[in-house]
């Protein structure tokens, strides 16, 4: 055995890490910031190469130094060393011994950790607190008790258990199903045992453990494939629903694919070297991984979205990120939520980092976050992005494999994380469940952009017949889908692992991030396997296409013996579609008006809410320009601290059309109205994209529903929502062509006590926009110009306002926008209206109402305004109350009637140099005098504290 070194990467001078931790920690207990060091186990290697390994790989040389030695003090409880779980190999390990291997180091092992010093004075019962309840996440990762022995994981494969179905009671079936987590009903239970009747009863376990993800709500989308039953009688599924209305706004908005392959494509007005360009766009969930691990959960999520844009057709390049998360309130503490629960700040937190470094480190622009807490959020978080990607027209065109054709695992190993996510993924999560579960993945971005460059030469290149992303399910999933027109047969045991061998049962439905599969003609398998070596990726042959005869088949072995084998009839069909009824009954709300007295207090309050708050401490962490696309930056003025609703990307240099990219949600609204919280999320998207210059006639929608566990009310909601949707995108003349349902949001704390997620819709849309050079951007541009309100307020309604959630008042009420006129005339007009030449700057009146959205505009200014109301309404509704609609800055001397024509407008005040935001009301004068920077200060505050 050759010997193992040990490599300790310390700081010199501040320990960031160090002081991170012991803010965190200051919400279970104090300490002092410890110091912390980079560890790695080295063999293969002598001390004079660890020591170049640390200094010229390793470590900053600036920041950093390196000491290689072994540890002698195992037994100092100040000294405690993390490191991960068995099977959890650390992503970051492949990477380094490439880049060794490259400086002539030729490590043959290596394992990682992260050592953490506490100073003498801590008490021991604090380091055991933070530990267990901040530093360790069980899940993925223990404490290292002793140097390793050997950095050699002992292998725990075994043969496929044989199980005998056939004399099963309902019971038994049940009993087996919920014991080894197969996550599968009574029914599916039930028809795995006719089928097993073929076989004499028998089933090999692996094949029984595949169809969890298989038939689960997360990939075969039960809820929203189940037939509706409404006032008693049958109607069309939710997905059906979708599907009808999409067809007709194909042609109109350059439909290419919709509802099929990996995401929607539509074909762009653009060319580049006389080709036309398509852009596609998709939405991803990945609430259950973040609810258990949360920079590992949203980080994978973030990685399968990119995959998902990448695999579709014969390969798109992901150019841009958007991403969303749903937590409870920042300042609720570990007491305060369920038992095994990370809190709201540290999801917060490790969400940030987690986009951060996946999105940084592949090399595509995350170019927004939005945050919604509400108390739902508590327990189960909540973490959605929207990815979109451009590639030729014509490449979206995916051909199915032939009998011959080779599959291929390619990108990233084969590990034990991720087992059972799926299943997790569509079930109601529990203290008990959480106490024992792998469900959560690995992140390896390195992996994943070699991959990209990999699949994407392959493709130019013509080598790839198909393929796609393996997600949920793994390759065994991924395989299955692939093959299910001709049959697929493959080898579980030519993966290519992280570790030692492990059952072939986890290996099939592993969902180890950073890999796809792929359909490759005999004649290019050596060119494929080539191109994927250049770059440092793996392409491995495991099966052949083609299995079955006119019955295909769906065959998985290891070595040998058959582990897995179904017919694909049996897997398409067996199932009849689930029925459920629908029945909304709107919530007893109590009608609970407040006054405000202090409207100064009121604004800062509103600013300061955790909702509201700057994301820029976020937004910072990400490199939104990592492309150079980015032509409206998610922050400008003179301060570049202005938010802007929506990104614009120029996706060819030199030329002046550009794609216009935005998300809008607000839970709190569509869980109170689904219908009128529908209507406001539609709203609100076209006004971010009309406000910076996109063209709304030419908005392709991307859909994402998350509710609690399907019943009565929550089909019900999802009824009225999806019709809602459907009815007003309708009258814009589009849909929405590709999306995600989760319907699996809530969580049975250790006491009984069910927490669910408010019903959320999380809608995307991409346009395009003829000429980049006239996008508008929120922050005020002059110090002498007018401030107009476009829309009409819906006064009386301010229920889900952020001002009621502030001040406990109540309302069933939610706005809905009065445009005088169809929604497409009003968008339309406006967009030939906000154009630099008419309008300086324009904001998007949302969450917080309109005081929030001029004083944002002023913060991108540097200056101040005097705003004026008449006295016929009180102002609190006025400021406050939360209508969609739009407010821009023209010049002095606009014709401003003649420019918006029958639009509801008013003038609501004038900028000026002086930096205070004044109020005044007919009759009654000045109400509010504040500063703009204090304001300013008051919305940085919440977050940049959070994220400090």
């Amino acid at each position: 055995m050759a010997d193992i070194l040990e490599i300790r990467v310390e700081n010199i001078g501040d320990d960031v890490r160090g002081q991170q931790i012991a803010r965190e920690a200051a919400e279970i207990c104090t300490v002092a910031a410890p110091a912390t060091a980079d560890v790695y186990y080295a063999e293969g290697i002598s001390e004079d190469q660890a020591l170049q390994l640390g200094e010229r790989l390793l470590a900053n040389p600036v920041t950093q130094q390196v000491v290689v030695g072994p540890r002698e003090d195992w037994d100092d409880p100040l000294r405690v060393e993390i490191t991960d779980r068995e099977g959890m190999i650390n992503s970051d390990i492949e990477p380094i011994r490439t880049a060794a291997k490259r400086l002539g180091i030729p490590v043959t092992n290596l394992a990682l950790g992260t050592e953490v010093r506490f100073s003498p004075d801590t008490p021991i019962e604090s380091i055991g607190r933070v530990v267990k309840e901040q530093l360790v996440n069980k899940e993925i990762q223990e404490v290292r008790e002793q140097a390793p022995r050997s950095l050699t994981p002992e292998s725990r494969a075994k043969p496929t258990e044989q199980i005998n179905l056939s004399m099963m009671t309902d019971n038994e079936l049940m009993q087996l199903s919920d014991s080894r987590k197969y996550g599968l009903s009574l029914v599916k239970m039930q028809a795995l045992q006719r089928e097993s009747h073929k076989t004499g009863g028998i089933s090999p376990e692996a094949g029984l453990r595949l169809m969890g993800p298989f038939w689960s709500d997360h990939c075969r989308h039960e809820t929203f494939g189940a037939d509706l039953i409404v006032n008693g009688e049958k109607a069309r599924s939710l997905f059906g629903r979708i599907k009808d209305r999409a067809k007709k706004h194909y042609e109109q908005q350059g439909v290419e694919q919709a509802f099929d392959g990996n995401s929607a494509v539509f074909r762009t007005p653009f060319y580049k070297d006389g080709k036309q360009l398509a852009v596609n766009i998709k939405g991803e969930t990945h609430n259950h991984p973040t609810l258990i691990e949360a920079e590992g959960g949203v980080a994978t999520g973030v990685g399968g979205l990119i995959r998902d844009i990448l695999m579709t057709g014969k390969g798109f390049k992901p150019i841009a990120t958007v991403v969303s998360l749903g937590i409870g309130a920042l300042e609720l503490k570990k007491e305060q939520l369920p038992r095994g629960l990370q809190t709201p700040l540290q999801i917060f937190r490790r969400a940030v980092s987690a986009v951060s470094k996946y999105g940084n480190r592949i090399g595509v622009g995350t170019v927004d976050i939005a945050v919604h807490h509400h108390q739902g959020y508590s327990a189960k978080p909540m973490f959605k992005g929207i990815s979109i990607g451009l590639g030729e027209v014509g490449r979206s065109t995916e051909e199915s494999p032939v009998a011959g054709d080779v599959l291929f695992v390619i990108g990233g190993r084969t590990g034990m994380d991720g087992v059972g996510g799926a299943t997790g993924s569509s079930a109601a999560s529990n203290t008990e469940t959480l106490a024992d579960t792998s469900e959560v993945q690995k992140p390896g971005a390195y992996e994943e952009e070699k991959m990209i460059d990999a699949v994407l030469e392959a493709s130019r290149l013509g080598y790839i017949r198909a393929g796609t992303d393996c997600g949920a399910g793994g390759v065994g999933l991924a395989a299955g889908e692939l093959g299910n027109e001709i049959g697929v047969i493959w080898d579980a045991d030519k993966l290519p692992l992280k570790a030692a061998d492990f059952e072939v049962d986890y290996k099939i439905i592993s969902e180890s991030q950073e890999r796809a599969v792929l359909a490759v003609a005999p004649e290019h398998v050596e060119a494929v396997i080539a191109i994927f070596a250049k770059h440092d990726s793996e392409a491995t042959a495991i099966g052949v296409f083609g299995n079955g005869g006119d019955c295909p088949r769906y065959t998985i072995t290891s070595g040998d013996d058959v582990v897995s084998d179904w017919e694909y009839d049996f897997i398409k069909n067996a199932l009849p579609p689930l029925e459920y009824v629908a029945n909304y009954v709107p919530p007893e709300v109590e009608e609970r008006s407040i006054e405000v007295s202090n409207y100064v207090d009121a604004l800062r309050r509103v600013l300061a809410h955790d909702d509201i708050s700057s994301t820029e401490p976020a937004i910072r962490q990400f490199d939104h320009e990592v492309q150079g696309m980015n032509v409206l930056k998610p922050f400008t003025g003179i301060h570049m601290d202005s938010p802007n609703y929506a990104t614009v990307l120029a996706p060819i240099l030199g030329q002046d059309g550009g794609i216009v990219f935005a998300q809008s949600a607000h839970p709190a609204l569509t869980d109170l109205d689904p219908i009128r919280g529908t209507e406001w999320v539609v709203d609100d998207l076209f006004g971010r994209i009309v406000a910076v210059g996109g063209d709304p006639r030419q908005v392709k929608g991307n859909n994402n529903y998350i509710s609690p566990r399907p019943n009565e009310q929550v089909m019900g909601t999802l009824l009225l929502s999806v019709d809602t949707l459907l009815d007003k995108l309708d009258g814009m003349g589009t849909a929405p062509f590709t999306g995600k349902d989760s319907c699996s949001g809530e969580h049975t704390d250790e006491k009984g006590n069910v927490i669910k997620n408010p019903y959320y819709l999380g809608l995307g849309g991409v346009t395009f926009t003829n000429d980049i050079k006239e996008t508008t951007s929120t922050d005020i541009k002059r110090t002498d110009s007018t401030l107009v309100l476009v829309g009409q307020q819906d006064l009386d309604a301010m229920g889900g306002s952020i001002l009621y959630d502030i001040y406990d008042g109540s309302s069933a009420k939610v706005p809905r926008a009065d445009h005088g006129m169809s929604d497409m005339e009003f968008y339309t007009h406006m967009h030939e209206v906000i154009r630099p030449q008419h309008v300086l700057s324009c904001g998007v009146v949302g969450k917080g109402g309109l005081a929030t959205t001029v004083s944002k505009m002023l913060f991108g200014g540097d200056c101040g305004a005097t705003l004026n109301f008449d006295g016929n309404s009180p102002l609190e509704r006025v400021l406050f109350n939360e209508t969609p609609a739009l407010v821009i800055e023209v010049p002095a001397d606009a014709h401003i009637a003649e420019l918006l024509g029958n639009i509801p407008h008013q003038v609501i005040g004038t900028t000026q140099p002086d930096k205070f935001l004044y109020i005044e009301q007919e009759g009654t004068g000045q109400l509010f005098s504040d500063s703009v920077d204090e304001l300013k200060q008051v919305w940085k505050a919440t977050n940049q504290e959070a994220l400090a």
